[in-house]
């Protein structure tokens, strides 16, 4: 069929006519050149921040004001999230814990967190708007604390630097949303109490109603939606384990990487023991393997 898609100016194969440029009611400029000598280049940013904004308008209304300095002063704050976000426009990769972490801090900063989510996961090549959208919608309540992002990206962590010390405040823990709002976690556990007696109610209600659902419906009858949120678990479940093998693999790998390079350390030592900061290592050979231990 040849090529379907018509470049501007150019002419048709067969009706001979040209193809021009028009406006937003589809009418033709008139000064065709003039027009084109009006275009100007733009930066890789706005280019990017324009094609997300097309691919995520059900996210903000079209030309909605976004007051993206919150989450700004996060990322230039939190060394973790910015690491993040720099690894996903750099390499367009990202591990399942390290979207999550973005998620559960970026995610809780409003319409604008919501956008950074997916404009930095939209970097990545396995990006999906709808699957991304998906898991905003879910988010829990509190966002991810810093402790925890430590624990998830214990080999990340300490060279990128995660030392951020927040001040104690009663119902609060650090957590990197904290760089734009020192008091957010203490107004999310305010909001959370006056609404929880409504929210129970609310969910007692759906409960009762999804059983009168359930047992009214004939025997033979397809439960399409419930089929279609089986499906759903499991390719969430299959995407999670997938995740996880490979992160098993990588770390696998380091482990070996680390070992080795120890055990070529400790033999230019040349002594049966090796004083460490944690006591005196010792090397073990058993059963074929080599066992490490420390004596404190």
């Amino acid at each position: 069929m040849g090529c379907l898609i018509k470049l501007p100016l150019g002419v048709h194969k067969v009706t001979g006519r040209r193809c021009f440029f028009v406006d937003a009611s589809g009418k033709p400029y008139d000064d065709q050149s003039g027009l084109l000598r009006q275009v100007k280049l733009i930066s890789k940013e706005t280019l990017w921040e324009a094609s997300t904004r097309l691919r995520h308008r059900g996210e903000a209304e079209p030309g909605e004001e976004i007051d993206d300095a919150p989450v700004k002063m996060v990322l230039e704050k939190c060394n973790v999230l910015r690491y993040l976000s720099t690894k996903a426009e750099n390499s367009g990769d990202l591990t399942h814990y390290e979207r999550l972490i973005i998620l559960c801090t970026l995610g809780h900063l409003g319409l604008a967190g919501g956008y950074y989510v997916h404009r930095i996961i939209g970097r990545c090549s396995n990006y999906d708007r709808h699957v991304t959208g998906k898991w905003i919608r879910r988010l829990k309540p509190f966002p991810i604390s810093c402790p925890k992002i430590r624990e998830m990206l214990c080999d990340i962590t300490p060279s990128v630097g995660c030392y951020c010390k927040f001040p104690k405040r009663k119902n609060s823990y650090p957590t990197p949303i904290l760089h734009a709002d020192p008091d957010a976690i203490v107004k999310l556990r305010s909001g959370m109490a006056k609404q929880l007696p409504n929210a129970i109610s609310e969910k007692k209600e759906m409960a009762m109603k999804e059983k009168k659902e359930t047992t009214a419906a004939p025997d033979n009858e397809p439960q399409t939606q419930q089929n279609q949120s089986e499906t759903l678990s499991i390719d969430e479940t299959l995407r999670d384990y997938l995740e996880l093998k490979r992160s098993m693999r990588e770390i696998s790998l380091k482990i070996g990487q680390a070992e080795a390079q120890l055990g070529s350390l400790f033999e230019a030592a040349e002594g049966e023991k090796v004083r460490t900061y944690l006591g005196e290592l010792t090397k073990v050979e058993r059963n074929g393997q080599t066992i490490w231990t420390i004596e404190i």
